[in-house]
């Protein structure tokens, strides 16, 4: 289980994805919402410490321009 607050702004390819991992509990606070309850919580292992954390990028602009052709 994981919890990430990234920026409203374009993120560099090469940024680390733990660089933006926050406690559950404060996005949790900060969006008024329980997300999980406390005993799933307790039992969740980190999620970057079971898989690779990365941002992935997407580039949908580059992809629509190759399929229809615009530049």
């Amino acid at each position: 289980m994981g919890a990430f607050v990234l920026p409203n702004k374009e993120i560099p390819d090469e940024t680390d994805l733990r660089s933006f991992i926050m406690p559950i509990q404060h996005v949790e606070r900060a969006a008024g919402l329980q997300l999980f309850n406390e005993e799933l919580k307790g039992k969740s292992k980190q999620l970057c410490a079971v898989t690779q954390c990365q941002v992935v990028v997407r580039r949908f602009d580059d992809t629509s321009k190759q399929i229809t052709g615009k530049k």
